[in-house]
Protein backbone atom coordinates (compact mmCIF):
# COMPACT_ATOMS: atom_id res chain seq x y z
CA UNK A 1 0.00 0.00 0.00
CA UNK A 2 1.31 3.45 -1.10
CA UNK A 3 0.04 6.54 0.59
CA UNK A 4 0.70 10.02 -0.13
CA UNK A 5 -0.43 13.12 1.52
CA UNK A 6 -0.15 16.91 1.43
CA UNK A 7 -1.20 19.98 3.84
CA UNK A 8 -2.42 22.46 1.98
CA UNK A 9 -3.39 24.84 4.71
CA UNK A 10 -3.90 25.04 8.44
CA UNK A 11 -7.56 23.27 7.94
CA UNK A 12 -7.18 21.24 4.85
CA UNK A 13 -5.34 17.90 4.04
CA UNK A 14 -5.71 15.85 1.23
CA UNK A 15 -4.71 12.03 1.50
CA UNK A 16 -4.19 9.36 -1.50
CA UNK A 17 -3.70 5.48 -1.26
CA UNK A 18 -3.00 2.60 -3.75
CA UNK A 19 -2.81 -0.44 -3.30
CA UNK A 20 -2.13 -4.14 -5.67
CA UNK A 21 -2.56 -7.48 -4.30
CA UNK A 22 -1.71 -10.47 -6.84
CA UNK A 23 -2.94 -13.51 -5.33
CA UNK A 24 -2.00 -17.74 -6.47
CA UNK A 25 -3.76 -20.34 -4.46
CA UNK A 26 -5.71 -24.36 -5.03
CA UNK A 27 -8.12 -25.41 -3.62
CA UNK A 28 -9.95 -28.76 -3.28
CA UNK A 29 -12.76 -30.07 -5.10
CA UNK A 30 -15.56 -30.74 -2.84
CA UNK A 31 -17.89 -32.24 -5.45
CA UNK A 32 -15.16 -34.80 -6.84
CA UNK A 33 -16.57 -38.18 -5.81
CA UNK A 34 -14.96 -38.26 -2.89
CA UNK A 35 -16.04 -35.44 -0.31
CA UNK A 36 -14.90 -32.27 1.09
CA UNK A 37 -11.20 -33.67 2.02
CA UNK A 38 -10.20 -34.84 -1.86
CA UNK A 39 -6.96 -32.90 -2.25
CA UNK A 40 -7.24 -31.91 -5.92
CA UNK A 41 -3.42 -29.82 -7.52
CA UNK A 42 -5.44 -29.46 -10.88
CA UNK A 43 -7.91 -26.80 -9.30
CA UNK A 44 -5.89 -23.86 -9.06
CA UNK A 45 -7.21 -19.78 -8.92
CA UNK A 46 -5.59 -16.41 -9.34
CA UNK A 47 -6.85 -12.87 -7.67
CA UNK A 48 -5.86 -9.36 -8.99
CA UNK A 49 -6.65 -6.57 -6.81
CA UNK A 50 -6.14 -2.60 -7.47
CA UNK A 51 -7.49 -0.01 -5.12
CA UNK A 52 -7.06 3.48 -4.67
CA UNK A 53 -8.62 6.42 -2.70
CA UNK A 54 -8.61 9.69 -1.95
CA UNK A 55 -9.46 11.12 1.64
CA UNK A 56 -10.05 15.10 2.16
CA UNK A 57 -10.23 16.64 5.99
CA UNK A 58 -11.41 19.81 6.79
CA UNK A 59 -11.10 21.12 10.22
CA UNK A 60 -13.06 23.72 11.98
CA UNK A 61 -13.53 25.41 15.29
CA UNK A 62 -15.58 22.74 16.80
CA UNK A 63 -14.63 18.98 14.79
CA UNK A 64 -13.52 17.88 11.56
CA UNK A 65 -15.06 17.07 8.11
CA UNK A 66 -13.56 13.74 6.56
CA UNK A 67 -14.74 12.24 3.36
CA UNK A 68 -13.28 8.47 2.60
CA UNK A 69 -13.43 7.33 -0.63
CA UNK A 70 -12.63 4.26 -2.46
CA UNK A 71 -12.36 2.71 -5.66
CA UNK A 72 -11.54 -1.16 -5.93
CA UNK A 73 -11.24 -3.84 -8.94
CA UNK A 74 -11.14 -7.25 -9.24
CA UNK A 75 -10.37 -9.82 -11.11
CA UNK A 76 -10.61 -13.95 -10.21
CA UNK A 77 -9.59 -16.74 -12.06
CA UNK A 78 -10.16 -20.73 -11.46
CA UNK A 79 -8.90 -23.27 -12.85
CA UNK A 80 -10.82 -26.47 -12.46
CA UNK A 81 -9.91 -30.08 -13.45
CA UNK A 82 -13.54 -30.56 -15.17
CA UNK A 83 -14.10 -27.59 -17.09
CA UNK A 84 -10.35 -27.71 -18.19
CA UNK A 85 -10.12 -24.37 -19.00
CA UNK A 86 -10.15 -20.34 -16.83
CA UNK A 87 -13.81 -19.20 -15.91
CA UNK A 88 -14.29 -15.36 -14.59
Amino acid sequence: MQKIGVQVNDKLSLDFFGNYDKLKNTFDNSFGGFGAFNDDLNNRGETEQFRFGFNPKYQYNKGEFVINSGFGSTKSYFLNQFLDKFCR
